[in-house]
């Protein structure tokens, strides 16, 4: 939502109104987050006793875990996967944050959109983002339930499909 209200934001009532308007909000769904959402269900005056009870059963149902957990990170280091995630999560990340920055100012500098139209611009990737991912997270069950594809394979498709789509 940031993203979106900035350039109007900034347009209308300055640069700084962006950060003291964000933040204002941030302020007050903490307020919010913190008055309703509790710790530990026993905090909760919503939950009724049988609920209560229903998640202590579960939790209790559910065997300790070994202390004695040990981590292979020379195979892990040494993994040719490994490496691959690595170099492909940079990539995306790279093109992310090179979006993010300067995509707003490309709009304004080359397209001589003004910094409102600039900003609601800029948005719109990112409200994609947010929808293809709902769209493309509900192919992906299919898929993986109907075992037309293997997690793996449905990963690597879709992480080449967004490292494509990015290019």
């Amino acid at each position: 939502l940031g993203l979106q209200m900035s350039g109007v934001l900034g347009s209308v009532l300055g640069w700084r109104a962006i950060f003291y308007i964000t933040g204002l909000l941030s302020l007050v769904w903490s307020i919010v987050w913190l008055t309703v959402v509790k710790d530990r269900p026993e905090d909760d005056p919503g939950i009724s006793p049988e609920e209560l009870q229903y998640i202590k059963d579960s939790i209790a149902s559910v065997p300790p875990s070994s202390n004695q957990v040990t981590h292979p990170w020379l195979k892990i280091l040494t993994s040719l996967p490994f490496w691959a995630i690595v170099v492909a999560d940079f990539a995306v990340g790279w093109a992310h944050y090179t979006m993010l920055i300067l995509l707003p100012t490309f709009m304004k500098d080359v397209f001589e959109y003004n910094l409102a139209e600039a900003g609601i611009i800029s948005s719109l990737p990112y409200v994609m983002m947010g929808l293809s991912t709902q769209f493309f997270g509900g192919i992906s069950d299919w898929l993986q339930n109907k075992n037309v594809l293997s997690t793996t394979q449905i990963r690597k498709l879709f992480l080449s499909g967004t490292l494509l789509g990015q290019a």
